[in-house]
């Protein structure tokens, strides 16, 4: 299963989406008394347990809206992939657990959950019929994604001087460059994939030349390059910048081709504690107000067309397949290991 869509991303719905018209969606078709069965199931449920993956601030806004949209309280957590596969991964093993909708870009685990029969089958959600196919891969649904850009801090960095990747390795930028290691997360992975695919990997032998700083998050590379402790962070994600800006730092984005995307699928688990209200939250991200929860205000590219301020994605861009880098990671890592890994 690829991600491979070619499309420009660019009346508040109902808040409990009763009124849902009846989808009929690739031969399976939801009865409206069904659908509203699950919705009262949901609401007695009362609480619905969310972890999303790199999302940044858009966790707290999908867990506001949400409240306030249908009344259920909202758990939510935000734990880069890698740890989020390991935290579920026990969970599942152990037969207890405790989380009712991923946001996660792994898409190779939610596979694994899949044949493993921890998810429920989505097809007939009432929403999925309005969705766009290129977005519904397999599955699950995509209800967002970015690019991954780099960012600078403009007192020391023209942001017109970086055009090419190679230009990062002026000796100029020693000590002054931010990366983020890949133990994040497969979309981490997939931005060294991408470097290595496209500038080969002796391009990570003359990065480690420059003496970069190693940091856990993307938070974190963006905020030390917001405070002019760093100059450059190579795997910035655009919602940062965003945020940033708003407080006045002195950052912009550049976007050295190709820029790598990372998509981020939505899934419900089938034995979390509140299957009915994942399975009506999951719903709720297809629709208008939860694509504007997810990705308005610039945070992500929304996957439904017309939502004000969805983050264009990146001119240029390369979409990989999460399953080529999750197969490639064992190589990825090494040359990661030889050269960056301090």
């Amino acid at each position: 299963m690829g991600f491979y869509p070619s499309v420009n991303v660019g009346k508040r719905a109902s808040g409990v989406v009763l009124g849902s018209v009846l989808a009929l969606a690739a031969g399976a078709a939801l009865s409206q008394g069904a659908w509203n069965e699950t919705v009262a199931k949901a609401k007695k449920e009362g609480t619905v347990v969310l972890y999303t993956s790199g999302l940044g601030p858009t966790l707290q806004v999908i867990m506001t809206e949400f409240t306030k949209s249908t009344g259920i309280k909202v758990e939510g957590l935000m734990v880069n992939s890698g740890p989020q596969r390991q935290r579920v991964g026990r969970s599942v093993q152990a037969r207890q657990v405790q989380v009712d909708v991923l946001i996660n870009n792994d898409s190779p685990f939610l596979e694994e959950l899949l044949k493993q029969g921890e998810l429920q089958d989505l097809k007939d959600l009432p929403e999925k019929a309005r969705f766009p196919k290129e977005w519904w891969k397999g599955a699950w649904p995509i209800v967002g994604s970015f690019s991954q850009v780099m960012l600078v801090n403009t007192k020391f960095v023209d942001p017109k001087s970086i055009k090419v990747w190679t230009d990062i390795l002026d000796p100029k930028y020693r000590d002054k460059i931010v990366i983020i290691t890949p133990a994040a997360g497969l979309g981490v992975m997939t931005f060294y994939t991408n470097i290595i695919d496209s500038q080969g990997s002796d391009f990570l032998k003359k990065l480690a030349a420059q003496n970069p700083t190693v940091v856990a998050t993307s938070v974190e590379g963006s905020q030390l390059v917001a405070a002019g402790e760093k100059w450059i962070y190579t795997t910035n994600v655009a919602y940062n910048t965003v945020a940033l800006k708003d407080k006045g730092a002195p950052v912009e984005d550049v976007y050295p081709p190709p820029i790598s995307v990372v998509a981020y699928p939505a899934v419900a688990m089938k034995n979390g504690p509140n299957p009915n209200a994942a399975r009506f939250m999951v719903n709720w991200f297809l629709t208008k107000e939860g694509q504007r929860a997810i990705c308005g205000q610039q945070r992500l590219t929304c996957s439904l067309p017309g939502i004000p301020d969805s983050l264009p994605l990146a001119k240029g861009y390369k979409v990989y397949d999460p399953n080529e880098v999750a197969a490639r990671q064992v190589t990825t890592l090494g040359l990661y290991n030889a050269y960056l890994r301090k």
